[in-house]
């Protein structure tokens, strides 16, 4: 009985003890991952973290640089604060703490950079960055080559590419955060092999919109294999679209950087220069053409005709191999309703697709002040209108251009009526306040006005009439 008695007192003992542990182990807290630091000084921060088991450390410090060791001490050269952001990594799962840390002050000098750095971003001197433009009167400033073995393709000339929207573009690199922006007022030049990125196909390099007002990218410097290579992140790029963030860095001095680009043994170079520099190599630029067409006018407020009384406008016609006409002083089709004046403007829509009634001035549109385009419009059913996505359509459209560009549509600004009644005179108005228009071309930048009746893109022909035609002012 005394043994029967001891291994019932055992068994007991064994069950509290393995409910005490089973209860200890149910009652523990989960593990929480806390960083602690320090200042050394009043930009020098310490980071470390409690110990909760091995561990794969992944430190985000806020001003994009990263850690992966338990401890790190951190400079930060400039006024902010900063979100600091641990992730440890274990087989156990994933724990993660933030921290913010303010830095009251600044001191650019504690910024640390190369020489090369310093070269291209200007240095801790230069906290606004330091912008990089095109060596435009530089011949060869684009030069295209097959690499191996060496043949020599295609070099530019002197401000050749002056009418693609390249020139105006502002590459600006900054030493905090290595920051980069690439400032390309909406429209950049693209490589013919690239211009699927942007959903269109075409046979040759083309302007296209392309919008980088929320664009984040930085840069860096990389020393390998016995060259310097600028890498971009995000996608970035040299101002022209060729698919490639990476460049070899071929020069690079106070004021010159030279860059190029190997991709399917295809050698492309581009030549920069620090904006205001006198490049010794640049030729002056020739003097732009004279334009012939521009109408008369000198201020928005005279575009106004009524085809029978003197007008300060000079009507052109665009249409290529007889494709079409325009008259201003035809007769009217129908002198009743809104409209019983006996001259308006006859547009004779002909075989050439993209035919179009315009003006070109010597001042350019602000749309601040006139926003809204109004016309009459007669558009007779005599016409063989289609139906379906090409053909003749019932339809009208005023665009805003600028004359100066080799592809002034690109950069447009269209106002569409869909549907004009027919057989009668309708008074059209083309508001501009209700598309989306970039800031930077509300003003500046438009100076053609280009009238399309009957839509784009087709073969057939069309009569229309126009009369009244005027640039309101804002409401």
């Amino acid at each position: 009985m005394k043994n029967k008695h001891f291994w019932i007192i055992l068994a007991g003992i064994a069950f509290l003890l393995l409910s005490a542990c089973k209860k200890e182990e149910d009652d523990s807290d989960p593990l929480v991952l806390e960083i602690t630091y320090s200042f050394l000084d009043e930009h020098t921060v310490h980071f470390e973290h409690n110990d909760v088991g091995e561990g794969v450390p992944y430190w985000d410090f806020g001003n994009g640089e990263v850690g992966h060791d338990d401890e790190a001490t951190v400079v930060y050269p400039l006024a902010g604060t900063y979100m600091v952001i641990l992730t440890m990594t274990s087989e156990a799962g994933t724990l993660k703490d933030t921290v913010n840390v303010t830095i009251t002050s600044s001191n650019p000098d504690l910024i640390e950079l190369t020489a090369e750095e310093v070269m291209l971003c200007g240095g801790s001197d230069s906290l606004n960055g330091k912008t990089w433009v095109w060596a435009e009167g530089v011949a060869q400033h684009m030069m295209v080559a097959q690499y191996d073995p060496w043949v020599w393709w295609w070099g530019s000339a002197p401000y050749e590419k002056e009418p693609f929207n390249m020139y105006d573009d502002r590459m600006i690199f900054k030493a905090v955060n290595h920051e980069f922006r690439l400032v390309n007022n909406d429209s950049t030049y693209v490589n013919v092999d690239y211009l699927g990125d942007f959903g269109i196909t075409g046979t040759g390099d083309m302007t296209v919109y392309y919008d980088l007002s929320t664009a984040e990218f930085s840069w860096e410097l990389d020393q390998r294999g016995g060259g310097l290579y600028l890498i971009l992140s995000n996608g970035g790029f040299m101002s022209y679209y060729d698919g490639i963030s990476e460049y070899r860095v071929e020069i690079l001095n106070d004021n010159e950087l030279t860059v190029s680009t190997l991709n399917d043994n295809v050698f492309w170079q581009y030549k920069f220069m620090r904006l205001g520099f006198d490049h010794p190599d640049a030729v002056d630029p020739e003097e732009p053409p004279v334009n012939e067409n521009l109408s008369p006018a000198t201020n928005i407020d005279q575009l106004v005709d009524d085809f029978e009384t003197d007008a300060e406008i000079l009507w052109l016609f665009q249409a290529e191999n007889g494709g079409g006409s325009g008259d201003d002083e035809a007769e009217n089709p129908d002198r009743s309703g809104i409209d019983t004046s006996y001259t308006v403007y006859k547009y004779v829509k002909g075989g050439f697709a993209y035919s179009n009634a315009n003006i070109e001035l010597g001042f350019d549109i602000d749309l601040n002040t006139h926003n809204r385009v109004s016309m009459k419009v007669y558009f007779p059913s005599s016409n063989s209108y289609t139906a379906g996505e090409t053909g003749l359509k019932p339809k009208a459209s005023v665009k805003l251009q600028r004359w100066e560009e080799l592809s002034p549509w690109v950069n447009q600004a269209e106002v569409i009526n869909e549907e004009v009644p027919l057989d009668e005179w309708t008074e059209l108005i083309f508001d501009y306040t209700t598309i989306s228009i970039p800031s930077n071309r509300m003003s500046g930048y438009f100076d053609k006005i280009v009238i399309q009746f009957g839509d784009e893109g087709h073969t057939e022909n069309g009569n229309f009439y126009f009369d009244d035609f005027t640039f309101l002012p804002a409401e």
